[in-house]
């Protein structure tokens, strides 16, 4: 019975839904093992269960894999039968919670186990998973030693074979060749030194009869599962080494280490930990997972992986079969190129949706028939488009694009309103873009697209603006004549579906204005706070006392002052029996002063005025918006607080983070810059 797709009793359009998600992962996981041609070894597994034998805490083998399972039975005396594992899909999903918060390292560059021991420690520790004791107690776990039972058939002198796999193997290499491939390894400098590596009694050999049933050039990948007292959760930990190595008497055969898998739990059932080395090590030796292993470049690769293989199970009825009868391995090893067939018709699939999709940009050869059809095609999903926004996630990105679309025009409004002399401003700015915005959600049939002000824009209209001036045009009257020119080619380019030719352009130009764009912007903040130095000037001697002593004193040579009618009358006394107007200086401020005719004198009237609050506050106020929101956006990842918690407050992070500083700006009341938006339009 083939795994279902949803088990929630969802209606059937999730399914679709859920279908189409592993669809993608499909592609993208043969897109990623098709990526290059470089053939991946074969994988043979080792399971190695963490048990206390004789007051010493050990790692002993309990299981194998070269194709399929084969157990240790009647305590370490024999193997069983090579069988096809059947494991409990609960382990499995088990396994995949696990993996996808554990620490997942792809180029550990480890030469020896205490370097291997110290970098899992590190990163669990980084990772916040372990306490400093636990790490401790980890590390000494890691190097504890490893028992295999090659070594207890020597110890106990048993000359019983091991039951060997009889199905049929590549090529295989014999035990001298085995012994040159370490020591190739040795020479690179890929072996480990003497103290690392246990396996120095002479008569504890690698197991040389069942090596020569492993395909030539296997690595192995150590599967180490065990329960740890003290330990609070568990913890996982999968590592890929950059280079397969000797890294110590890891296994039971004489091939270097690739992969190494580690699960410690605290203690619970004795069959947990058992079964969840029994689900990686089918995966590791399943041939798709075995290649995604070796070439996955992130934590994602890994779990798309992991998607893959779940949705190629198969679930048996529990009460039609007995899970204590083994499976016999099949005759014929099943190919598993089925499978990449599957992903590949799965493509040619959505590169023929791909090819309905490309019908928009092909020329109707009929006048406006091009938006015809797109009139057609969008009617039945108008409605749609606005109620599907009616969800939290969208609250996010609404509130999110708000701030998007007002921000950077009121800034570029700003900057705009200097370069043209207030012709063109911030208010006229956010006035076309709200026309414009609405507009284009409502006709244009794709309500979520940011418009507005850019820096190619800003830049086009100082060049317009600047043109205008030399030949004494007038900015606005020229600016619509502009506007009106560009609807004018819209309309054409609308009309005879010119818009088809787009798909013969590249993504470079689009890419380079994006990139010019975040430049500009990135630029631009940076120039805004230290712009703020030169406004709100900042005391770089504390120590040397500031002298403000400066006043206002008459120009002898301006003689009587009677042309000035227009000042205050709190600082011009008029006399009713005179027509001359008689100041008072001293209520004069040093602003007006030069205005009045009068001078200014005194050792204080140069003495600049700091605001060194101002400055270093603007800066603290943008790292910590750039801060906030950046943790609020690693947060989704995090294993802090629930899903639902972690989703919401990654959603609204940019949100969350403005209003946090712009509170914090008007508790402490210090007068940084504000933007100067008009109330009216001029």
């Amino acid at each position: 019975m083939r795994r279902s797709s949803r088990s929630d009793g969802s209606p059937a359009g999730d399914a679709i839904s859920h279908r189409e998600h592993i669809r993608n992962i499909t592609g993208l996981v043969l897109d990623l093992i098709t990526e290059n041609d470089e053939e991946t070894p074969v994988v043979f597994c080792q399971l190695d269960t963490l048990t206390k034998k004789d007051q010493e805490v050990i790692w002993m083998e309990s299981a194998r894999w070269v194709k399929y399972e084969e157990d240790v039975e009647e305590n370490g005396k024999r193997w069983s039968k090579p069988h096809v594992a059947s494991v409990t899909l609960h382990y499995v999903l088990e396994l995949k919670t696990q993996m996808s918060t554990g620490a997942i390292i792809l180029e550990a560059d480890v030469r020896s186990l205490t370097q291997l021991a110290d970098l899992i420690c590190e990163e669990l520790s980084k990772m916040k998973t372990i306490t400093n004791n636990m790490k401790q107690k980890i590390r000494s776990t890691l190097l504890a030693r490893h028992d295999h039972h090659q070594k207890r058939k020597y110890r106990d002198k048993k000359t019983n074979s091991n039951i060997i796999t009889q199905c049929k193997m590549p090529k295989t290499t014999s035990h001298a060749e085995f012994l040159g491939i370490r020591l190739r390894h040795k020479e690179d400098g890929n072996d480990v030194s003497n103290s690392d590596f246990q396996d120095s009694s002479p008569l504890v050999k690698p197991n040389t009869p069942f090596a020569k049933k492993i395909p030539e050039g296997a690595e192995v990948a150590n599967v180490w599962v065990g329960e740890l007292e003290d330990l609070k959760k568990p913890v996982t930990a999968f590592i890929r080494l950059t280079k397969s190595r000797f890294i110590g008497d890891l296994s039971e055969v004489a091939l270097p280490t690739r992969f190494i898998f580690l699960h410690l739990t605290p203690p619970s059932v004795p069959s947990y930990i058992f079964e969840i080395g029994r689900a990686i090590s089918n995966m590791m030796v399943d041939e798709i997972f075995s290649e995604v292993a070796y070439k996955a470049k992130s934590r994602e690769d890994i779990m798309h992986g992991f998607d893959e293989y779940l949705d190629q199970l198969t679930v048996l009825p529990p009460g039609q079969w007995d899970p204590d009868v083994r499976l016999e391995p099949p005759t014929t090893v099943p190919s598993q190129e089925r499978r990449k067939l599957v992903s590949q018709k799965s493509d040619f699939t959505s590169e023929e949706n791909d090819d309905e999709d490309g019908d928009t940009l092909v020329r109707t050869g009929r006048l406006f028939g091009g938006l015809i059809k797109d009139v057609k095609r969008k009617i039945p999903f108008y409605i749609s488009d606005f109620k599907d926004g009616l969800h939290i996630q969208c609250i996010g990105a609404i509130l999110f694009m708000y701030l998007a679309t007002l921000t950077p025009n009121i800034t570029f409004g700003a900057l705009l309103g200097v370069e043209t002399e207030q012709h063109m401003g911030t208010m006229e700015c956010l006035l076309a873009v709200a026309f414009v915005n609405l507009a284009f959600a409502l006709f244009g049939g794709q309500p979520l697209i940011i418009m507005g002000s850019t820096g190619p824009v800003l830049v086009l209209e100082i060049i317009i603006y600047d043109m205008c001036r030399e030949y004494q045009w007038d900015f606005l009257s020229f600016r619509c004549m502009i506007g009106l020119w560009s609807a004018l080619f819209l309309l054409i380019i609308v009309a005879f579906d010119l818009s088809a030719f787009v798909r013969h352009i590249t993504r470079f130009t689009e890419e380079s204005f994006a990139c010019l764009i975040a430049i500009i912007f990135i630029v631009e903040s940076f120039r805004k706070i230290f712009s703020i130095a030169g406004t709100h000037l900042y005391n770089t001697h504390p120590d040397i006392p500031l002298d403000y002593t400066c006043n206002c004193v008459p120009n002898n040579q301006t003689g009587n002052i009677t042309t000035i009618r227009t000042m205050p009358t709190s600082i011009v006394n008029l006399n009713s029996t005179m027509n001359t107007t008689i100041i008072n200086w001293n209520s004069i401020k040093k602003e007006k002063c030069v205005d009045l005719g009068g001078i200014l004198e005194g050792p204080g009237c140069e003495t600049p005025i700091y605001h060194d609050n101002v400055f270093f506050l603007s800066i603290i106020l943008g790292i910590g918006t750039f801060t906030i929101a950046w943790e609020l956006v690693k947060m989704k990842k995090s294993p802090f607080f629930p899903t639902i918690v972690r989703q919401t407050l990654g959603d609204f992070a940019v949100f969350i983070a403005i209003c946090l500083m712009v509170l914090v700006d008007a508790l402490l009341g210090v007068p940084t810059p504000k933007l100067q938006v008009p109330d009216k339009i001029q």
